[in-house]
């Protein structure tokens, strides 16, 4: 099995930033934002960024959000590229991965 770690992290700063979108909303929403509407808006947003993608410019999604008044009204714009970085969101993923690989090395051990 050969991973391409450069690969992987390409297809993260590229693409990953779409999927994180869901914090910015969520933020918001529990600062009494309207879901919906919020949807809509980060959806219109991500759409812009994908036809400037297709076009081969660098992605503004984040520069697109972070000047919406929409949602800067109820997140702090500072906060919104630390919200959007993909890599924050592995969820319990290394600690996993960490326990499966000590039962694995128990496992060879009693081998």
């Amino acid at each position: 099995l050969q991973v391409d770690e450069y690969g992987i992290q390409k297809n993260l700063e590229t693409y990953g930033i779409f999927a994180a979108t869901e914090r910015v909303l969520m933020e918001a929403v529990r600062n009494g934002g309207d879901r919906q509407e919020l949807h809509e808006v980060i959806r219109q947003h991500s759409m812009t960024a994908w036809a400037a993608m297709r076009e081969g410019k660098p992605n503004p999604l984040s520069a697109l959000i972070a000047a919406d008044e929409r949602v800067t009204s109820l997140v702090n714009a500072a906060q919104i590229p630390e919200l959007l970085r993909a890599e924050n969101h592995v969820g319990d993923a290394p600690e996993r991965a960490r326990n499966l690989a000590n039962c694995i090395r128990e496992g060879v051990s009693f081998a």
